[in-house]
């Protein structure tokens, strides 16, 4: 702890001066709806490029579909298991069916991050 407390404020000093006051914030409210919304989509196994919300599509911040799924993997990788039907066998294996499903989130937030570099006319996730 003391050694986090010694390098704390270098450390606050290099991402101020390499993000210049652009480093992703998270405000709450407004992106937890966000964050809420990418985590519905991973639990039915679905990119989560484009959120719908009141008919209207949106994407997300980068940040915010990253630290989103990071959360997910940590948290909702069951809600995923308990909708796919499994054999016996797969049930009873629980952890190489949290690691398989654990890749795939992994390889779906990726392909959204890929998604939301094409040109599109989607607006930003921002209430």
């Amino acid at each position: 702890m003391k050694a986090f407390r010694d390098i704390q404020p270098y450390v606050g000093h290099l991402v101020t001066r390499t993000f210049q006051g652009h480093e992703a914030r998270f405000h709450g409210g407004q992106h937890f709806e966000c964050v809420e919304a990418i985590q519905k989509y991973l639990g039915w196994g679905v990119v989560p490029a484009t959120l719908v919300n009141n008919g209207r599509a949106f994407y997300p911040d980068p940040v915010l579909l990253i630290n989103a799924a990071y959360l997910f993997y940590l948290e909702g990788i069951p809600v995923l298991i308990n909708r796919i039907k499994q054999k016996r066998e797969e049930r009873a294996n629980y952890i190489s069916q949290r690691e398989k499903w654990g890749k795939s989130v992994e390889q779906w937030t990726l392909k959204a991050l890929e998604d939301l570099r094409l040109p599109n006319d989607r607006e930003f996730w921002a209430w």
